[in-house]
């Protein structure tokens, strides 16, 4: 009698979630996977600390964050029609949901469907249990070279006889982004192009993919682009400097700025994942480092000027900050090389920005949740905005809008969700202030998640802006 009393309080205790529950709960997991491609157990681990939307009719009712093994659940819920989601950025992507399974009985079955890779749909009556709604989500990968790396000479990619061919060096990706660049022009500008003051200040200016290797590394104080060669007549940089080496000038930002500048660039080409310039960098020291708050673009476009207006600049210790700051983020991605390809050369990212405390994504962490993408809308800067695709999802056609308050040369591009460019709408073409809409043809391509990336650089081809959004291809 007594075990007989005992069993049946626990199943009560047991059952008290599920059978007799009054309300509706709504259980599931979030799953890291290595690669896009893949979601099967083997390739995929529990995803801490992701953000989970739960709406009805298009509002935001409530949100929870994933536990250390990838858990989450809503309860007290009445009987409803649902939308869960998960929160995606521009490095986090959802790249499949799978609609659970109903545990408990009710007045009638619940129903679980998938709406697309970022949604789920349950409806529950009262008491239903809904679990195993889960999703499965990449972060993306980036890459980076430190200024050693930068400096190697590249290796050949022969193979020999019965063996693999050898994997390229860090050499590879410097060649093939500045033999690309250096067909128009400097391969690439260290600080500003100044020609309404290059009687005062300077810049550098490699010619080609041999002189940007040769220009690396730099060790020595970190300083503005002023004296370059000290002495009783000191020469002074004015205008352009043209392919230097660190025995005739050594200056540890200029190096590091070189370095950074050529790891934004490759990102932007697509020889190294997309959406690097768009992290946000901030180590927590508010004030006390002026490159806190503000994205990758911006810090690169700010360390140019200090380089070259060094008079207009005077904050004490700023210049080991900057070199310090740089450095830091050109070691943050670097590692073994791999490939996504060799032609046309993908190199493969090293890690992503979970779990490190000083790179975001730069995202407002509200979820658009009428969207039933799950797309969430970015924090744009003042002087252009780039718009939601529409319509998204889209089979086969959408059209992808922007506005400019100021004139630049546009670069419009398509990306996979793996970073593999797929299609130009547009190519460094001059555009005024005003707004535009771009279609975009995907018949030829699979249902899936793609991004699209609006840059905008000026005259000399430095960045003014660049921003990446997702859209989603259902067919």
């Amino acid at each position: 009698m007594k075990k007989s009393l005992l069993l049946f309080t626990i199943l009560v205790a047991f059952s008290s979630q599920y059978l007799f529950a009054t309300h509706c709960q709504i259980y599931g997991k979030v799953y890291k996977v290595a690669e896009t491609i893949r979601v099967s157990a083997g390739d995929t681990t529990e995803f801490s600390g992701i953000k989970v939307y739960l709406a009805q009719s298009s509002v935001l009712l409530d949100s929870t964050t994933t536990d250390g093994t990838g858990n989450y659940s809503f309860i007290n819920l009445g009987g409803g029609d649902y939308r869960i989601s998960v929160a995606e950025t521009p490095v986090l992507i959802s790249v499949n949901a799978v609609a659970g399974h109903h545990d408990s009985l009710g007045s009638e079955p619940s129903q679980q469907n998938r709406i697309n890779a970022s949604t789920l749909q349950v409806i529950n009556s009262d008491g239903q249990v809904s679990s195993g709604n889960n999703f499965y989500m990449y972060a993306i990968k980036f890459r980076t070279f430190t200024q050693d790396s930068l400096a190697v000479k590249v290796n050949k990619l022969k193979a020999k006889k019965n063996q693999p061919a050898p994997m390229p060096n860090s050499g590879h990706p410097r060649d093939t982004l500045f033999k690309l660049s250096s067909a128009t022009g400097p391969a690439l500008l260290v600080g500003k192009k100044a020609s309404d003051s290059s009687a005062k200040y300077g810049w550098i200016e490699l010619q080609n993919h041999k002189k940007v290797a040769s220009f690396f590394p730099h060790t020595k104080t970190a300083r503005g682009l002023d004296t370059l060669k000290p002495g009783k007549k000191p020469k002074y940089f004015k205008g352009a400097t043209k392919n230097l080496a660190p025995k005739k000038y050594n200056n540890r930002l200029a190096g590091e700025a070189a370095a950074f500048k050529t790891n934004l660039m490759m990102s932007d080409r697509g020889i190294t994942p997309q959406g690097l310039s768009d992290l946000v960098f901030d180590n927590g020291s508010g004030d006390a480092n002026m490159l806190n708050g503000k994205p990758l673009w911006q810090i690169l476009s700010l360390v140019d000027s200090s380089l070259t207006y060094y008079g207009h600049f005077s904050i004490a210790g700023m210049y080991d900050s900057m070199a310090n700051t740089l450095s830091l983020l050109n070691k943050t991605f670097s590692g073994n090389m791999d490939t996504f390809s060799v032609k046309p050369l993908k190199v493969r990212g090293t890690k992503d920005i979970l779990g490190l405390s000083f790179l975001s994504s730069g995202m407002n962490a509200k979820q658009n949740i009428s969207n039933q993408s799950g797309v969430q809308k970015e924090q744009e800067p003042s002087q252009f905005l780039l718009f939601q695709n529409v319509p998204n999802p889209f089979n086969p056609t959408t059209t992808v809008s922007f506005s400019l308050n100021q004139s630049a040369d546009i670069t419009l591009k398509v990306y996979n969700a793996i970073g593999e460019e797929i299609s130009t709408l547009l190519n460094g073409e001059r555009m005024e202030e005003g707004e535009y809409s771009v279609p975009f043809f995907a018949l030829q391509y699979p249902s899936g998640i793609y991004f699209y990336r609006l840059t905008g650089r000026d005259a000399n081809s430095h960045i003014l802006f660049s921003t990446t959004k997702k859209m989603a291809l259902i067919k």
